[in-house]
């Protein structure tokens, strides 16, 4: 492989791009990149690799528009220097605590950071930093010196999207941003999301976020934080929003997510609350349960036929709601109980136009539709996924 990078270094010199993937355990494919990558940085104007990079080369050119790279927390410098004006797009991957935006200030003597055409920016931080020792280092270093504090401008961004919590949370809530944004995509934790209340702008067209909440955030912070960025005076347009796993039973009366569009939950979900949770999402639009819980259920509550309870005018759960799947039934429950479940929620949703669920048949659920559907004249136009 090393005949082969010179090989390509002395008969392509004019290589101003380059993209390469490998597994992270391919050290032979790593060193290719490696050397490709820092023989060419003073020319490239897209560069995209995984894994890492070490860099050894000290800039890239002037005229770089893409960058995708994967950091090398064992490497001396993190990122070579970077002209930020010529930048429309930037992917920064496995960042460490070692991350700072002085790898892209307008000169060395300045603390002005000014990303003039940037319009994406994504940063993926760390979960677990890289050394307690020289997080504590840095923090102090930090608070003696003051040096971190950079002036950064991203006036034509649209598009940001942060996972993992950076060291320091200023260095995404003290950067300048256009007071409206496209787009702005949160992953993994409650204190993550919470950042987005603090972002330098008026308003968001959607907000998506992605959840994991920790054992050790509080109840209190969860709808705090979840109410204020969802909420109907949320700066948010509208909201995407995966909750991946809660350590605790949702509160259905706490929540205020009235500007929630899509919603997945894959914590178990009842019956009972689900019928309570989609009243309070009055914008819901499409819906997952990754996990459907019939605890607390009889058939005997099914067996009312429909007919009857339209003479008592079965209320609707929600006006907004189009798409809904059921994935899977939380701890084996039985099938038929779940199915029951689903075709009991069909008429109490006027604006349903998809349904999949993968515990009850589609025929089922087409004969139910047909049956009822001089009762409930959505029913007639249901596109029932197989």
């Amino acid at each position: 492989m090393s005949r082969f990078s010179s090989r390509v270094m002395r008969n392509m010199p004019n290589i101003v791009g380059i993209k390469h993937k490998s597994h992270r355990n391919d050290n032979v494919g790593k060193i290719f990149s490696n050397k490709l990558v820092n023989f060419f940085a003073t020319q490239l104007r897209r560069v995209e690799c995984y894994p890492e990079v070490k860099f050894v080369a000290p800039r890239f050119a002037d005229n770089l528009e893409y960058i995708h790279i994967y950091s090398d927390p064992s490497s001396n410098t993190l990122l070579p220097e970077i002209n930020p004006r010529s930048l429309r797009k930037m992917v920064l991957s496995d960042l460490s605590s070692s991350f700072s935006w002085k790898y892209f200030r307008d000169d060395e003597n300045s603390n002005k950071v000014s990303f003039m055409n940037l319009d994406c920016l994504e940063l993926s931080f760390n979960r677990i930093m890289d050394d307690i020792e020289a997080i504590a280092s840095r923090m102090e270093s930090i608070r003696l010196g003051g040096s971190e504090y950079f002036n950064v401008v991203l006036p034509k961004l649209k598009h940001m999207y942060i996972n993992g919590n950076p060291v320091m949370p200023e260095m995404i809530t003290s950067i300048n941003l256009p007071s409206h944004m496209e787009t702005v995509t949160v992953a993994e934790t409650l204190e993550n999301l919470s950042l987005c209340a603090e972002l330098n702008t008026s308003s968001i067209n959607h907000l998506k976020a992605t959840l994991n909440v920790d054992c050790f955030d509080s109840q209190e912070t969860f709808y705090r934080v979840t109410n204020s960025m969802f909420g109907k005076a949320s700066i948010c347009n509208k909201v995407s929003l995966e909750l991946r796993n809660i350590p605790f039973e949702l509160d259905v009366e706490r929540i205020d997510w009235g500007k929630v569009t899509e919603l997945t939950v894959g914590n178990p979900i009842t019956y009972p609350q689900l019928t309570r949770l989609l009243p309070r999402m009055t914008s819901l639009q499409e819906l997952v349960v990754s996990q459907f819980s019939c605890n607390g259920i009889e058939k005997e509550m099914f067996t009312v036929d429909i007919e009857s309870q339209v003479k008592q005018s079965l209320k609707s759960l929600s006006n907004s709601l189009q798409s809904v799947w059921f994935l899977n039934i939380a701890d084996d429950g039985p099938y038929d109980l779940a199915a029951l479940c689903v075709q009991h929620l069909l008429p109490q949703l006027p604006a349903l136009l998809n349904i999949k669920s993968f515990y009850c048949q589609a025929e089922a659920l087409e004969d139910f539709a047909y049956d009822y559907q001089d009762y409930f004249p959505h029913l007639a136009y249901l596109n029932i996924i197989d």
